[in-house]
């Protein structure tokens, strides 16, 4: 029995400095690389062994079952290991094989904003695994540094064509003064700010405001009604009754199919909506969704021309001073082949940028049309961009629905990921250009608690081992001597 726990002892020290030296290793070769390497055939046996040895314990050192700390520092140990082994990419293939689990172990999941993903992909970027739920990202957004510098700053972003033929997009900042016209560089546009309203709020035309505007196919007038919900108008040529249901600030589709469920996504952008519905004399004709750039169609009849609901919002005309606005606003005066044209760059409520395409103005009003729908790696484009400092964090606001419905709701960050159906969803990238799209790294939860666990039984059996036990024995011994 002293020779079987000699070599035991022995087992374990040789175990832990090939530990040591595996871990060196796998620290120095790459994360990918580390992986293929602890779940090779060699480690396996290795793991196993490891296994075996921390287990003959129990039967070589009886002491070990009657002393708690000791027992604990040995359990945990073996927890470790066994729950590491659960976790491991070897595991969930054997489990796949035989007990036709399709969990995998590892992947990343790319997500649109405003749009849900169920699947699981590899570096091919192929689909490996789809989830029994879906996560719908709400919003994307990135936090900031205070910058240095303040003031926001005007940009052109020009196509250049490098000697490779290829297209790049120059950026290059404008240094101007209100009154003084400057060239815009990479373009044959002049311009001149005429006025700069650090502090501004969007201005529109008197006795401007948004309604529902109803016409016929032509466009001709049938009637109108505030965008409020409960106000309707009815018409009489069609008879027909329009009736808002519902108003939205900022109108959001959750899911897909039949269960998809329409939301007022108040804080995360401005995407105004109506619910509307169009009643004839005894039914209901038509109900459903009217946004500005997306009228609803309907027809009284079936031989009937269509009606056309519209959701009118007025554009501003101009800017005005607003102490309590953080945006500013800038009117310039851009000059190209003896044209001259007035414009307003002003951001948006809560943007960082105001954007103006000079393709418009270098095509003149004969080409605006097709200069509009120019791309914008082959049209320059005026910025005004505030400032920002490094980031600070990016963070992903997402939705877990099962069958449709919402179940679960989180931001997900660095170091503080959501797990969520033996999964763990980690912040991994972004899409730095336009921040549409999120991409999360997902790591299968197997295992996971049972290496907590025994992380948190070794953590106290070491603390007990090396301080309670002392503690215990000085105050034993201190009340002796009382």
């Amino acid at each position: 029995m002293k020779q079987l726990r000699q070599a035991i002892l022995w087992a374990v020290l040789v175990a832990i400095a090939l530990l040591i030296v595996l871990s060196a290793i796998g620290a120095l070769i790459g994360v990918e690389e580390a992986r293929d390497l602890f779940s090779s055939p060699p480690l396996i046996a290795f793991w196993v062994l490891v296994l075996l040895v921390l287990a003959s314990g129990f039967a070589a050192f009886r002491r070990l079952i009657t002393a708690p700390a000791g027992l604990a520092m040995h359990l945990g140990a073996i927890l470790i290991v066994a729950g590491a082994m659960w976790g491991s990419g070897k595991a969930h293939d054997l489990r796949k094989r035989w007990l036709d689990d399709t969990k995998v172990q590892s992947g990343t999941m790319p997500i649109m904003k405003g749009q849900g993903e169920n699947h699981i992909y590899n570096e091919a970027h192929e689909p490996v695994a789809t989830l029994p739920f879906t996560l719908f990202l709400r919003n994307f957004s990135i936090d900031y540094y205070p910058p240095k510098d303040k003031g926001w700053q005007l940009i052109v972003v020009s196509p250049v064509v490098n000697p490779q033929g290829e297209v790049t997009r120059h950026e290059e900042r404008l240094d101007w003064q209100i009154g003084e016209e400057i060239p815009i560089a990479h373009t044959t546009v002049r311009m001149k700010v005429l006025q700069y309203l650090r502090h501004a709020r969007a201005a529109f035309a008197e006795g401007a405001k948004p309604r529902v505007a109803i016409t016929d196919a032509a466009g001709k007038p049938l009637g109108e009604l505030e965008p409020k919900a409960g106000a309707e108008v009815a018409l009489k040529e069609p008879a027909v009754t329009v009736r808002v249901i519902r108003v939205f600030q900022n109108l959001k589709i959750v899911g897909t199919g039949a269960g998809h469920e329409v939301i007022d996504d108040v804080g995360h952008g401005e995407n105004p909506g109506l619910q509307v519905r169009v009643s004839g004399k005894e039914a209901v004709l038509w109900e459903g969704y009217v946004l500005p750039q997306m009228p609803g169609q309907v027809k009284p009849a079936p031989e009937a021309s269509p009606l056309i609901v519209q959701y009118a919002v007025p554009g501003p005309t101009g800017a005005a001073e607003d102490p309590t606005s953080e945006s500013p606003a800038m009117e310039i005066e851009l000059t190209h082949e003896g044209r001259t044209q007035r414009q307003w760059l002003m951001p948006e409520p809560g943007a960082g940028m105001a954007v103006l395409p000079l393709g418009p103005v270098m095509a003149g009003a004969a080409g605006a049309a097709e200069a509009h729908g120019m791309e914008r790696m082959t049209a320059p484009e005026l910025y005004l961009i505030q400032p920002q400092g490094a980031i600070q964090s990016y963070k992903s606001d997402v939705m877990v629905l099962e069958k449709n419905r919402r179940v679960d709701q989180d931001v997900i960050e660095v170091n503080h990921p959501l797990h969520w159906g033996g999964y763990s969803f980690y912040q991994s990238s972004y899409d730095a250009e336009r921040e549409a799209y999120t991409v999360l790294s997902v790591s299968s939860d197997s295992g996971l608690v049972v290496v907590y666990l025994g992380m948190a039984i070794l953590s106290i059996g070491a603390f007990w081992r090396f301080w309670g036990e002392p503690g215990w024995a000085w105050i034993k011994r201190a009340g002796h001597g009382a």
